[in-house]
């Protein structure tokens, strides 16, 4: 698989073709942080030795509660095909997520929701709640029913991806 097609498949599993909430688990303005998250995050890919390049999803402090986050790579990007989302994080039970929202210029723009975890080894595990949310109107009931689908582990196994922590050298970041 090219580079391009590789990204652009990263990019549409993040923001197409997936269901999203209108509302988000919790609210910004209370969010927990988590400063583990924060960096260079590889693709752990098992098709990763086909590919010519490295894709990142680069996790930035945006404010007190809230990240910026996109997908980059180690090659050339256009810059119509870089996104960028918002995202904040809810405690649900025991079990951390991501609220992500694409920053855009549509005001009613919903929430992808993701359960991530970081283990002891440093890998980081998005699984993403990809279940029809349409009717579902207050972060109470979505936070029920994302419990409901953390307990039964109803994740596509497409709907998963892992990353480990990068270092990288100053002149490899961002070369678009």
């Amino acid at each position: 698989m090219n580079n391009m097609l590789r990204f652009a498949s990263l990019t549409l599993f993040v923001l197409v073709g997936c269901n999203e909430a209108s509302i988000p688990l919790g609210p910004p303005e209370s969010a927990p942080t988590d400063q583990q998250l924060v960096g260079y995050w590889q693709i752990e890919d098992p098709d990763s030795e086909n590919l010519d390049g490295v894709e990142y999803l680069v996790i930035l402090p945006f404010n007190e509660n809230e990240y910026l986050a996109s997908f980059t790579s180690d090659q050339p990007i256009p810059a119509d095909d870089l996104q960028h989302m918002r995202v904040f994080l809810s405690d649900v039970g025991p079990h951390m997520f991501a609220n992500v929202q694409l920053l855009s210029t549509e005001q009613d723009e919903g929430f992808f929701i993701y359960q991530y975890e970081i283990d002891s080894s440093g890998l980081l595990t998005l699984k993403h709640v990809d279940h029809d949310m349409d009717d579902i109107t207050t972060s109470e009931a979505l936070r029920t029913f994302v419990s409901d689908v953390v307990a039964r582990q109803d994740f596509d196994k497409d709907d998963i991806l892992t990353f480990r922590k990068v270092e990288l050298a100053q002149s490899t970041r961002h070369k678009n």
